[in-house]
């Protein structure tokens, strides 16, 4: 499925497209081909297509702009990053939500339809969604990290000597001078001293 078609579905599924998306999704994609130009009425877009979890590519396709189109919008326009911004916190709470809905477990109500003799029975049932190990292991890997997280935090401390004997008289004026510039220095010294 290409992205043009996977936004395409969104129209057809979900109506709470703004105006723009009429546009946006019109028959007609040669009209907005070459399109650079920034217009007001993208800003609720954008706003939009961010908060159902759309990446910038797929919101450039929408648009039918090139991807470094929209990039550079939201570098040089503050309410452009802040609509995208908005939007994708916006889908990350929703998500949150449900993670946590899954993790706790819930509970909902639906209708079924049965065929009892040729009659058409029409039954509110409710539902239970019992909880879901990961998505709760997940929720306190991200909500407790102190007690769950999966990685652990190893600290060591080390002293190590290092006792080698250099022959410093080998060495030219040039190579004493940048290991003075190492800070050899002092190990240059103590050899000298020690006369190693």
């Amino acid at each position: 499925m290409t992205r043009g078609n996977k936004l395409g579905n969104l129209k057809k599924v979900d109506n709470s497209l703004p105006i723009i998306a009429e546009d946006a999704f019109a028959k007609d994609p040669a009209k907005y081909q070459n399109q650079k130009r920034w217009d007001d009425k993208y800003l609720s877009f954008i706003e939009w297509l961010a908060s159902k979890g759309h990446t910038q590519r797929e919101i450039a396709d929408a648009l039918h702009v090139a991807k470094s189109t929209v990039e550079g919008w939201l570098s040089r326009m503050p309410e452009v990053r802040e609509a995208f911004d908005r939007g994708k916190k916006e889908a990350n709470e929703n998500v949150r939500l449900s993670l946590y809905k899954m993790a706790t477990g819930f509970t909902y109500s639906s209708t079924e339809l049965f065929m009892f003799r040729g009659e058409v029975i029409e039954k509110k049932v409710t539902k239970e969604y019992l909880p879901n190990v990961t998505a709760a292991i997940k929720w306190l890997q991200v909500n407790d990290k102190a007690t769950w997280c999966e990685t652990n935090k190893v600290e060591f401390e080390a002293n190590i000597n290092i006792n080698k004997n250099i022959d410093v008289s080998v060495l030219s004026d040039a190579e004493l001078m940048a290991l003075e510039k190492l800070g050899m220095q002092r190990l240059m010294l103590d050899v000298v001293k020690n006369g190693n």
